[in-house]
């Protein structure tokens, strides 16, 4: 058993490399961040490379079993990937791919390599009407449950620890396609829709297989510069293989306001809000009814200091869970420069929740995590960095919860060390077009 959870917690990392993010201010061009292009087309193709050491124990789990905690260790981790994209006045295309190599450093010796891809589209059909599409596929031998960042996490090049919450030596491949097109009919209005295909399979593990299709339309009018109206509905089809019974529908409702305002206090902060309902329902049951959103509070302390605090309600369908979480979260954030050359990147989330429409399916259904960051960037030169990192992550889910899941609580905190550089192979740009 130990050996199992030594391993369980071994899984792919997100490369500092391709972190964009929240700009940090007026020298983003460091730090391995793409500059930002000025040219109205480019063709632009570079290379990231990355690579880490890292050590990492227990902390609070003095209540778990011996034979069920995760093991202590070194791990190494090496990351290169390529990017191409090129931009007219009609066309954005942008191709991606990456490898991660992660390696134990000690007995047993487990290692693997996780690979990503992605393409993405954007045409400008005319003047007032796109469309947009992605192809998406992920395969890993290591498997993520949870997210490790929720997403207003500052990107920058925040690394998360190689092994957060809770994963499990088990392959999985991804794919996802996404299509969408954008009118913007009238000069305040725009009419969009959107349809998605997902899928994650378990290698010999079928019964955690997850797949989902839906769409969603939505039609937008801005008031005002702080106020946007929106009337939308989507509706999701979600397979749990776990779960053959019955298929969940998930259909939500974006009905409202969206805002985002300068606060009277000062000009550079900044709060918004978002809100959706959704609604969960199996063939043969009610629906059950939630109201999810968002509040976010960004605040520039000064030209390079940026602070944000945001807290979300959300309705997830995560693979490697039979049941839909029902979450609540508060995060914090603080990046900026010491100098030109050496940035802070620091991070706070906590959340909890509960699995499933039917409470009563788990002796406990709650949900718990919490993880913390701190990580210093030193742009050495242009193309190269280092960075060096502490976080501190918990989790708690509810037994049973996951087919996969060989724990069902960890806590842990890590100590990282790595390096990152940025080759740009070529860089086509070119300015507006003259008129005349």
């Amino acid at each position: 058993m130990i050996l199992r959870a030594g391993v369980a917690v071994l899984l792919l990392l997100p490369t500092a490399a391709f972190a964009q993010g929240t700009p940090p201010g007026p020298f983003g061009g460091l730090f391995g961040r793409t500059p930002e292009r000025v040219g109205k087309e480019y063709r632009v193709f570079e290379i990231r490379t990355s690579s880490s050491g890292q050590y990492e124990e227990s902390l609070f789990d003095d209540a778990v079993p011996l034979d069920s905690r995760a093991a202590s260790g070194a791990i190494a981790s090496v990351n290169v990937g390529g990017m191409y994209e090129q931009r007219t006045t009609r066309l954005n295309l942008r191709l991606r791919s990456s490898g991660t190599y992660q390696q134990y450093l000690q007995s047993p010796f487990n290692g693997g390599t996780s690979v990503e891809t992605s393409a993405t589209a954007n045409f400008r059909v005319a003047t007032r009407f796109g469309l947009d599409g992605s192809l998406t596929h992920l395969y890993t031998p290591y498997f993520q449950f949870y997210p490790s960042f929720p997403s207003w996490t500052p990107a920058g090049v925040l690394v998360p620890p190689s092994s957060p919450y809770v994963a499990t030596v088990i392959a999985s491949h991804t794919y996802e396609a996404v299509g969408s097109f954008t009118s913007y009919y009238s000069k305040h209005s725009s009419l969009s829709a959107s349809f998605q295909r997902r899928e994650t399979r378990f290698s010999h593990r079928s019964d955690a297989d997850l797949s989902m299709y839906g769409m969603r339309g939505l039609w937008s009018r801005q008031l005002n510069r702080d106020f946007r109206l929106k009337l939308g509905y989507g509706r999701e089809q979600i397979h749990q293989s776990a779960l053959s019974d019955a298929d969940f529908v998930h259909e939500f409702i974006d009905a409202g306001v969206d805002f985002e305002k300068p606060l009277s206090l000062s000009r550079r902060t900044t709060l918004g809000f978002t809100t959706q309902t959704s609604m969960i329902r199996r063939p043969g049951t009610g629906r059950q009814y939630r109201l999810d959103g968002r509040v976010m509070l960004n605040s520039w302390l000064s030209r390079t200091w940026l602070a944000s605090i945001n807290a979300a309600r959300a309705t997830e369908f995560m693979p490697g869970f039979i049941e839909p979480l029902f979450s609540d979260n508060v995060g914090f954030s603080l990046m900026g420069l010491f100098s030109r050359r050496l940035e802070l990147i620091a991070s706070a989330t906590g959340g909890k929740g509960v699995f499933g429409t039917d409470a009563s399916a788990f002796d406990n259904p709650r949900f718990t995590m919490a993880n913390s960051t701190v990580q210093l960037n030193v742009a050495v030169t242009r193309h190269f960095g280092l960075y060096g990192q502490h976080a501190f992550y918990y989790f708690q889910i509810p037994a049973g919860s996951s087919p996969v899941a060989p724990l069902d609580q960890l806590s842990r905190h890590t100590i990282v060390v790595g390096i990152t550089a940025w080759i740009p192979v070529f860089n086509q740009e070119r300015g507006e077009r003259d008129s005349r």
